[in-house]
């Protein structure tokens, strides 16, 4: 009884000490660090008195890049696919880190007011699982207290998918960032053909009911009024803007829906009028929609163009606007 009582503790030790070592493993690797590539990390460590900032998907993600900057205090909560209900989230959390008299960026995409609520789509749980570590309970959409100890104290056992990469040498993160449009050689057909794809994707995929009508998703639209109160009562600019797209993107939303714009900037009208608050349209701007060396992919600037963006509305839309 007694050598069967040591094996079993001896079993449970030695798994014990191989879980730690994977999960020692898988937090000194990026994808630990940055929980599954979605840029979290960043939130661990937020300087106070932010005078510059965005919110947004991975079009707010990709469009700003305050590296070159040197003169402001700037930060990025944008994540990959994050809805304007989670911007509100994570900048009501984080909102005594900004200065007062700064600006917001609030960019709103083509896909922003639309759709179900997110908490239906099928990898809501994966993508959910991000926030664990960046906002308390509350505020996190499907918690889940089970999900929350693994996230948080064994965060290698919540992404098993990954689990092998610290020890296969697999490169854990493709700098997507860097990729251009144009040394992909496409002609134009190829252009225009994955222009046409990625815009039925956002403006149609999980968009429209089954009558054929637009879904449109007002606790999104609410979430975007939401920012701009908190921005106001925090004595923050908020701007909303459509960031750059290139021309086979923006031609084939038109296409697959001649309505679509004018739907969409009703929507914005209505905010502006309500709210008072100024937005600018660079989707279709001529210093970026037919460079494609500006470009990762249809509708998002790589590194490039991610720095020529914030310079050019830094100057624009903050330094040209001082009283």
């Amino acid at each position: 009884m007694k050598k069967l009582f040591y094996r079993v503790c001896s079993s449970v030790a030695l798994v014990c000490a191989i879980t730690f070592i994977i999960n020692t493993a898988y937090m000194n690797v990026s994808y630990g660090k940055n929980y599954d590539g979605d840029y979290t990390e960043k939130f661990l460590d937020i300087s106070e008195g932010i005078q510059i900032s965005n919110t947004g998907s991975s079009h707010g993600l990709r469009a700003f890049n305050y590296d070159k900057n040197k003169r402001y205090k700037c930060f990025n909560f944008a994540l990959v696919s994050q809805s304007l209900s989670y911007d509100y989230r994570l900048v009501l959390h984080y909102s005594d880190k900004l200065k007062d008299g700064g600006v917001m960026f609030i960019p709103v995409s083509y896909f922003s007011f639309y759709g179900s609520d997110e908490i239906t789509e099928t990898d809501f749980k994966a993508k959910d699982k991000r926030y664990y570590k960046i906002l308390p309970p509350n505020m996190i959409k499907g918690y889940d207290a089970k999900t929350d100890f693994f996230v948080n104290y064994f965060p290698s056992m919540s992404a098993y998918e990954k689990l092998l990469m610290p020890f296969v040498g697999v490169e854990l993160e493709y700098d997507e960032m860097s990729q251009k449009v144009e040394d992909l050689g496409l002609n134009a057909n190829e252009l225009s053909e994955m222009g046409y794809s990625r815009a039925k994707y956002h403006i149609l995929e999980d968009k429209i009911d089954d009558n054929g009508e637009r879904i449109i998703n007002y606790g999104e639209i609410n979430a975007c009024y939401d920012i701009i109160d908190l921005c106001k009562s925090k004595n923050i600019r908020p701007i909303m803007i459509t960031t750059p797209y290139l021309y086979e993107y923006t031609s084939a939303v038109r296409e697959i829906d001649s309505d679509f714009m004018i739907d969409f900037m009703t929507i914005i009208d209505e905010i502006q009028i309500e709210t008072g608050t100024e937005y600018y349209d660079y989707s279709e701007d001529k210093r970026f929609a037919d460079h494609y060396e500006l470009f990762c992919d249809m509708d998002h600037l790589n590194n490039e163009g991610a720095e020529k963006f914030t310079t050019m509305i830094i100057n624009e839309l903050v330094e040209e606007r001082k009283d």
